[in-house]
């Protein structure tokens, strides 16, 4: 039977003419305590293995519930609080929090650099980049859903070298699209089209005007 208390409980069990006691982890994920309290008990060597096994396991389930819950919660987003959630993360220097609204081929422009990067390793070695040389912050002004599945942002963009003397200090638009619930691409834009060109937000050049 199983004795529960609110330290780590024991399941007994008889095997043979002997008991056998296990120790199951309170709070144990119930996939994980079931396969504890029914394993059998085999060799010294079984037992090692199987024990090794489970213990990964038992680290493991908690992280999976946790990141398919933060999946889910990243799917029940709409565009404008996904990309909200963005540059939050992006002015916390969050990379990781902001990678994870991102798809996997997510396609975007270097600012500071030209050109673009594709995938989130090269997004985050970009900005790893980016933020050894410069401070910017960015703001949501506006957002406008277009019917092309794309979403324009008005932003205020603030960019400072690490001294702390502002380089730039200018309003301008992003566009992003989404696709399947993730960010999938984003533009800079710049009169009818988009920039792939290094901007001057990052030399001092419109600051300067």
């Amino acid at each position: 039977m199983l004795r529960h208390h609110l330290k780590p409980f024991i399941f007994s069990s008889n095997n043979g003419g002997y008991t056998i006691e296990r120790t199951i982890p309170a709070g144990c994920p119930p996939a994980v305590a079931f396969a504890l309290s029914t394993r059998s008990s085999g060799t010294s060597t079984d037992e090692a293995g199987s024990q090794a096994r489970l213990d990964t396991l038992s680290r493991t389930a908690p992280i999976a519930a946790g990141k398919l819950r933060r999946r889910r919660v990243i799917e029940s987003m709409t565009p404008q609080e996904l990309i909200a959630r963005a540059y939050s993360g992006f002015n916390r220097r969050d990379i990781d929090g902001t990678l994870v609204l991102m798809s996997e081929n997510v396609s975007w422009p270097k600012a500071s650099e030209g050109g673009r990067v594709v995938g989130k390793q090269e997004i985050r070695n970009y900005w790893t980049r980016q933020w050894a040389e410069f401070d910017p912050r960015v703001n949501v002004l506006v957002m406008v859903d277009r019917e092309t599945g794309k979403t324009d942002v008005k932003v205020h963009q603030l960019v400072k070298n690490l001294k702390g003397d502002v380089l730039s200090d200018t309003e301008l638009w992003h566009v992003y699209t989404i696709a399947n619930g993730l960010i999938e691409r984003m533009d800079i834009k710049e009169g009818e089209g988009s920039s792939e060109g290094p901007s001057a937000a990052f030399s001092g050049r419109d600051h300067a005007k």
